[in-house]
């Protein structure tokens, strides 16, 4: 599927591992080094939580030491790198205007950052990270063209049959779906979740941000690529799935 018209705001690949014993912030200022020409600008924010969803198996649920999450951003600050103790993730911002690079370039930049890390560790001589789960999630910002910020029938199909009758649409509405989901790579079902909510633009103008997070459980030794290129599959098939034809087009859909 692609689009001519709106990429999206923001494109984020990640995974989860069994906390790594090497990732302590007091031990990272060689990473911080490693990676200082693509990553010039280093922040330190708090930690991600569980990523855990009901319906979801969680793999893993502790941590080990001080809780922290580093934040790697390019100059441009379009890429972000976000690691802590048992995450890594790649995101992609849309800043000032700046190109979408497409889901193949984040991926790479994922499993690239995770040689960096596992690297890393081999210098610290501790093992690799081992891998419990990966996730895709796609930002969108959809125009809701003058509607309130409760005209969700812009943005997914269930709520074009007028669901709430004589009261009509409401003047702010968010809405959270969540679906078991079969991948081919593993045993265990995906989840993919999809969140709907109003926002504005820095010029005011009303926006609906669309959401779609697939999350999964990775089996140990699997190939972390696979799962990434079939779960970004079914985040594209729930976008077509969910989204009304009018905003299809309204993005120049052309396969």
């Amino acid at each position: 599927m692609e689009f001519d018209e709106r990429p999206p705001i923001e494109m984020v690949a990640g995974i989860r591992f069994v906390p790594a014993s090497g990732l302590r912030l007091f031990a990272l200022s060689g990473l911080v080094e490693k990676w200082e020409k693509l990553y010039p600008n280093v922040r330190e924010v708090d930690p991600l939580l569980d990523w855990f969803e009901p319906g979801l198996p969680d793999p893993l649920h502790f941590t080990v030491g001080h809780p922290f999450r580093l934040w790697f951003l390019d100059e441009s600050e379009q890429e972000l790198v976000q690691l802590q103790a048992d995450r890594l993730l790649v995101n992609w911002r849309m800043l000032d205007g700046g190109a979408y690079p497409g889901y193949p370039h984040i991926k790479e930049r994922l499993l690239e950052r995770l040689d960096g890390v596992n690297e890393f560790l081999q210098l610290q001589q501790t093992n690799p990270v081992q891998v419990v789960g990966a996730e895709i999630s796609c930002i969108n910002s959809v125009s809701v063209n003058g509607r309130s910020g409760g005209a969700l029938e812009r943005v997914l199909r269930p709520w074009q049959r007028d669901p709430l009758g004589q009261l009509g649409m409401p003047d702010f509405a968010t809405c959270t779906l969540a679906y078991s989901v079969a991948i081919s790579c593993s045993d265990t079902p995906g989840q993919l979740v999809v969140e709907a909510k109003p926002n504005r633009t820095a010029a005011g103008h009303s926006t609906m941000s669309l959401s779609l997070t697939f999350r999964s459980v990775v089996k140990p030794a699997a190939s972390i690529g696979t799962y990434l290129d079939e779960m970004h599959r079914h985040i594209i098939s729930g976008f077509l799935g969910l989204t009304p034809e009018e905003l299809q087009q309204d993005w120049g859909r052309h396969r």
